[in-house]
C-alpha cells in the first residue's frame, strides 16, 4: 500500500486543507481530495463529472507537492498543462473564426491576448481554481507566482477534461468559463510584446531587444532596449514573463494610445 507522511497539505490560496500530521495512504488521499467540498463545488460550477478520477487529481498536483509526497506515486499537472494549452489555442481559434470577421493578422493578435498568462490566471480566479491546487510546504507565495500557477492549472484542468471526454464536451466546459463577449477584446490590453514590436518598427525602424540575466532563485532580470537605448529593467519568474512585464511597463510609462506619434528619446 502506497503511503506518505503528509504534515500539512495546503492549496495555492494558502488555505490549509489538512492540518493533521498523519500517514496517508493513496486510497485515503484520493477519497479525501475527491470528496473535498471545494472540489465538489468546482465540478458543480463546471457542470462536469470525471469518469477517470485520477485525471482530476493529476490536474491539481503541483510538482512541489509530488516531490514532498513521492510515496503516493502521483503525477504532476505538467503533461496535462501541455495538452490543455494546445486544446485552448484550438478552441479560441475556432471561436474567433465563428464570431469575428477580422483578418488573419488581427485574429492572431486576439488569440494571443486570450491565451495570455494574465488573462488565463484571471479566468482561473473566477472559478476559484487556486483553492484546489496542491502545493508543497516550501512554496513561497507571491502574486506573480500564484498567478503563474493558476494559469498552469487552468490549462491542466482543460487537458484532463479533454482526455476524460472529447473535444466537444471540453469545449462546452470552456464556454461556461469564458464569456463570449471577449470576442471584442482589444489585444493591446494583453499582447504587449507584439504591440511593442509593431510600435518600435513603426517609429524607430528596429525591433526591441531583451537582454536577460538569470538569478540564483531561477527568476530572470531583463533589460529592454529600443533603438539601442536601455529603456528599463524589470524581472519575472521566466524569460517570457519578464519580457511581457517589461513591454507592459513600457506602455504604462509612455501612456501610449493607438493614435500616439511619439518616439523614444
Amino acid at each position: 500500500m502506497k503511503t506518505s507522511k503528509t504534515t500539512l497539505i495546503f492549496a495555492l490560496s494558502g488555505e490549509y486543507l489538512n492540518e493533521k500530521e498523519q500517514y496517508v495512504s493513496y486510497s485515503s488521499f484520493c477519497a479525501w481530495f475527491l470528496n473535498h467540498p471545494s472540489i465538489k463545488l468546482l465540478l458543480s460550477k463546471l457542470d462536469y463529472q470525471f469518469t477517470n478520477k485520477s485525471l482530476l487529481i493529476e490536474a491539481f498536483c503541483h510538482p512541489s507537492f509530488i516531490n514532498e509526497n513521492a510515496l503516493l506515486n502521483l503525477k504532476s499537472y505538467q503533461r496535462l498543462e501541455f495538452l490543455g494549452d494546445s486544446f485552448l489555442s484550438l478552441f479560441i481559434s475556432s471561436m474567433l473564426i465563428e464570431n469575428d470577421e477580422d483578418d488573419e493578422g488581427d485574429l492572431s493578435k486576439k488569440r494571443a491576448a486570450l491565451v495570455n498568462k494574465t488573462y488565463l490566471s484571471n479566468l482561473s480566479k473566477t472559478i476559484d481554481l487556486s483553492k484546489n491546487v496542491l502545493v508543497g510546504r516550501g512554496i513561497v507565495f507571491n502574486d506573480e507566482y500564484s498567478d503563474s500557477i493558476a494559469c498552469d492549472v487552468f490549462e491542466s484542468l482543460l487537458g484532463a477534461i479533454f482526455l476524460d471526454s472529447d473535444f466537444e464536451k471540453c469545449s462546452t466546459v470552456c464556454h461556461k468559463i469564458i464569456n463570449r463577449q471577449i470576442i471584442n477584446i482589444d489585444p493591446i490590453l494583453f499582447d504587449y510584446k507584439t504591440q511593442l514590436q509593431e510600435w518600435s518598427l513603426k517609429y524607430n525602424g528596429s525591433f526591441p531587444k531583451y537582454v536577460h540575466h538569470e538569478n540564483t532563485d531561477s527568476s530572470f532580470d531583463v533589460d529592454l532596449f529600443i533603438d539601442q537605448k536601455n529603456i528599463l529593467s524589470t524581472n519575472g519568474l521566466s524569460k517570457k514573463k519578464a519580457e511581457e512585464k517589461a513591454a507592459q511597463i513600457f506602455f504604462n510609462n509612455l501612456n501610449l494610445n493607438k493614435s500616439g506619434e511619439k518616439n523614444v528619446n
